[in-house]
């Protein structure tokens, strides 16, 4: 595994940990061929809808794609944000 992907890996484990989910069954999904290829259908999906995908992930609010939070507290902020409008 590259770097990158070792770094989304640990993102995704980050995210899980914050929301409190079970790390067990996440790290069994995590690591299942299924959910691999559910992952790779959405990629394949935003990149040939020209939807300005680049990879996973990617987020959208209202129909607007939006930067990546780097935390959950960033990516809680920006869901806040969102909602107060």
């Amino acid at each position: 595994m590259g770097r990158t992907q070792d770094r989304k890996e640990s993102a995704f484990c980050g995210y899980a940990k914050q929301l409190g989910l079970g790390m067990k069954k996440f790290d069994t999904a995590l690591a299942d061929p299924e959910v691999a290829g559910h992952v790779q259908d959405d990629r394949r999906d935003g990149l040939g809808l020209g939807l300005g995908v680049q990879g996973t992930p990617t987020f959208f609010f209202d129909g607007k794609m939006v930067a990546t939070p780097g935390s959950y507290e960033a990516f809680k902020t920006l869901i806040d944000d969102r909602l107060s409008d």
